[in-house]
């Protein structure tokens, strides 16, 4: 037996020959939400709603008790079988273990949910993307302390040693297409804050960025912890353009809804002007008798713009420009002449 059977890892193809995306429907997408508290999720369901995703009221479940969540695990397990991806939310008071607390006081390790969703445990959603969103928040001692350490992850899911997985809280995958998602936040105030930040970058980069980059974009000191092993994009909107592309395609076009306007406008003044043309035109058409006196009033206009007032009376203006030059210069020395300081002689 070797070491991939043994260990029962499915090796897959190199992604250089498959494609850079998932595909999948919104509308046929597996949403569910584990809440500690009524009403702390609607925010997160009409962010889900505004992207295509439909999230029932039976897709919102209560962290009661430790049977009833694994029981509700369980079921919608069994009910992906026409699902084409798997979402799910889990949002509690955790332990220093990394335990979430349930209402009953009981405990649950992340390992026990989304271990559910393993091609081993749900044939349904195998190759398809499984996204686990762990969001956090310290549960207070009774003495008022908060935890604050975190370790490290040190196992594997791989069954090296018998009985060795039930000593850790959390454990890495061992197959592809699942993101696991760990946010954990010092108190409920800042894990409410990390959820706004994350419905308001899915609604406004859903289209540009995948799920991975979306959920890395925060103002948080404290990133949360990412474990992926999926094999390509997984983009909570359509769309052909991605990134940069996406990015040049809207800027075009707005460019090209500036140049229609430009057009349109244009048309409306060339329309406008070609009317005031034509009005013009017909008003110039008159008869031969008024162009006439048209003419001779033209005439008269150009007879008395040579026509200048005088010291004594009306002068005609000579009609050479350059003897007028002349005279105009000698009367100007004349007067400098005339003007001058007898000093300067």
């Amino acid at each position: 037996m070797s070491f991939e059977e043994y260990c029962e890892i499915l090796l897959k193809p190199s992604t250089e020959l498959i494609s850079d995306e998932y595909a999948h429907d919104n509308g046929t997408a597996c949403v569910h939400i584990f809440i500690f508290k009524e009403n702390y999720e609607a925010f997160f369901v009409d962010c889900m709603k505004l992207l295509g995703y439909s999230i029932p009221d039976t897709n919102i479940h209560q962290l009661s008790t430790r049977t009833e969540v694994l029981s509700s695990l369980q079921k919608i397990c069994d009910e992906t079988k026409d699902k084409c991806s798997l979402i799910i939310l889990f949002w509690g008071p955790f332990k220093s273990d990394r335990k979430f607390v349930l209402n009953d006081g009981s405990c649950i390790k992340m390992i026990e949910i989304w271990s559910k969703f393993i091609s081993s445990n749900c044939l349904t959603l195998k190759e398809k993307p499984k996204i686990f969103i762990f969001n956090g928040f310290h549960e207070k001692h009774s003495h008022g302390s908060v935890a604050r350490h975190m370790e490290n992850t040190e196992e594997d899911s791989m069954r090296v040693i018998k009985g060795s997985v039930d000593n850790f809280s959390y454990n890495i995958p061992a197959e592809g297409d699942i993101l696991i998602v760990f946010k954990q936040n010092n108190d409920l105030r800042s894990s409410v804050e990390y959820m706004d930040s994350l419905c308001s970058n899915l609604q406004n980069f859903s289209e540009r960025e995948d799920i991975f980059s979306l959920l890395t974009i925060t103002d948080f000191l404290s990133h949360p912890i990412l474990i992926s092993t999926m094999t390509r994009k997984f983009y909570l909107k359509f769309n052909p353009n991605r990134g940069l592309q996406l990015s040049i395609r809207e800027k075009y076009n707005k460019i090209e809804e500036a140049i229609q306007k430009m057009r349109e406008n244009i048309i409306y003044l060339t329309k406008d002007n070609k009317k005031v043309r034509d009005v013009s035109e017909t008003l110039t058409e008159v008869p031969d008798s008024t162009n006439d006196l048209k003419k001779a009033s033209s005439t008269e206009e150009n007879l008395h713009r040579r026509i200048f007032r005088s010291e004594g009376g009306l002068k005609f203006r000579p009609r050479s420009n350059t003897a007028s030059k002349l005279i105009d210069i000698e009367k100007l020395n004349k007067t400098r002449a005339d003007n001058r300081p007898p000093w300067k002689f």
